[in-house]
């Protein structure tokens, strides 16, 4: 799915494919930190609660880029 979303981004404008890959790099690297947290300390509910929030973001951030690359 990354790369369809990557593909389509590109396709529409240079500009928004690297703005995205910024955004999804960044998103990833809170989720590898949240996910860190978990592993950490599995009873923590704010953890988990952050790892599903950065989750929730990454799919924000997927569903934006197919809007953006519809016609």
């Amino acid at each position: 799915m990354t790369m369809t979303c990557l593909q389509e981004v590109a396709d529409r404008s240079p500009v928004m494919k690297a703005q995205y890959q910024d955004n999804l790099r960044r998103v990833n690297e809170y989720i590898l930190d949240a996910q860190s947290t978990v592993d950490a300390n599995p009873d923590d509910a704010e953890a988990r609660r952050s790892l599903m929030e950065a989750y929730q973001q990454k799919a924000m951030l997927f569903e934006m880029a197919m809007d953006r690359s519809l016609p």
